[in-house]
């Protein structure tokens, strides 16, 4: 079940971050762009949000299917 769930949260990390890179490759620098405020006081574009948040879910995704392999001992 683990490994199944892992491989689903792989495959949807990469594309949300696919997209991400996608809109930041897109995007065009300052141009009445939309930025969002993080609670830090910073701004951030929307597809870095997406980049982070990709790579969050590919992260969790690998923990959980490494984590179901059998031992090597």
């Amino acid at each position: 079940m683990k490994t199944g769930t892992g491989q689903i949260l792989r495959l949807v990390g990469l594309l949300i971050e696919m997209l991400g890179v996608l809109g930041v490759v897109a995007g065009r620098p300052n141009f009445g762009a939309t930025r969002l405020r993080l609670p830090g006081g910073t701004t951030v574009a929307p597809a870095w949000i997406a980049v982070t948040l990709g790579f969050l879910i590919w992260l969790i995704g690998t923990i959980l299917v490494v984590a179901s392999r059998p031992s090597r001992s």
